[in-house]
C-alpha cells in the first residue's frame, strides 16, 4: 500500500500545469511573440514566417562624373529673372558638391551659365554669369575650395536646342559643370 501511495504521489508531483497559451497555438505566452494571434513554434508564435521588408531601391543618381564634366541629370532651377537658386535644386547641388569633393584636389572646375535668347543679350550674359556665381557660392558653402572653381556666363551664345519652342528654350537655360581648364 505504501508503494502504491508513493507511486501516486510521484505521478501527481510530476504532473505539470500547462503554461498559459491565450491564442492556443501551442507556444506558451511567455515565449510567444504574438500571444493574441495563433502561429507556430518556427515563427515564435506568430502566424506565418514574417519576411523582412525589402529596402526600397535607391533613388537614381542626380550627378554622374564624366571625364570632362559633371552630368547633371536635372536642371538647376533659379527664381524667374534672378540668380537666386530655387530650393528644389539644393539636393542636386549637394550631390554635385559631393562629386567635386571626390575628385583630385588640384582639379579645376568651371561653372558655366547659359540662357535662352529671350530679352537683351547683355542682360542675359550678365544673368548667366550671376547664376554661375551663385552656384559657385553654393558649392563653396558645401566645402568645395573656391580656388578650384570659376564662373562663366555665356548668355544665349551657346544654345544646345532651337530657341523657337518653349522646350528648346528650357534646354538652353542651363548650368554646366566642366572639369578641367
Amino acid at each position: 500500500m505504501l508503494t502504491l501511495l508513493a507511486t501516486l504521489w510521484v505521478c501527481t508531483a510530476t504532473a505539470t500545469v500547462a503554461a498559459p497559451d491565450y491564442d492556443r497555438d501551442g507556444v506558451p505566452d511567455l515565449e510567444d511573440d504574438c500571444p493574441t494571434d495563433p502561429g507556430d513554434a518556427i515563427g515564435r508564435g506568430c502566424p506565418g514566417v514574417v519576411a523582412p521588408t525589402p529596402e526600397p531601391p535607391p533613388p537614381p543618381a542626380r550627378v554622374a562624373v564624366q571625364a570632362d564634366r559633371l552630368d547633371l541629370k536635372e536642371p538647376v532651377f533659379f527664381q524667374t529673372g534672378s540668380a537666386r537658386i530655387d530650393p528644389r535644386s539644393f539636393p542636386l547641388l549637394d550631390d554635385a558638391a559631393a562629386a567635386l569633393l571626390g575628385l583630385p584636389p588640384a582639379t579645376r572646375v568651371a561653372i558655366e551659365g547659359h540662357t535662352d535668347d529671350r530679352g537683351r543679350r547683355a542682360a542675359n550674359v550678365r544673368l548667366s554669369l550671376q547664376r554661375a556665381q551663385a552656384v559657385v557660392t553654393y558649392l563653396v558653402k558645401r566645402g568645395v575650395p573656391k580656388a578650384r572653381l570659376s564662373a562663366r556666363g555665356h548668355g544665349p551664345d551657346r544654345p544646345i536646342a532651337p530657341n523657337d519652342t518653349e522646350a528648346g528654350r528650357a534646354q538652353n537655360r542651363r548650368v554646366e559643370v566642366l572639369i578641367g581648364p
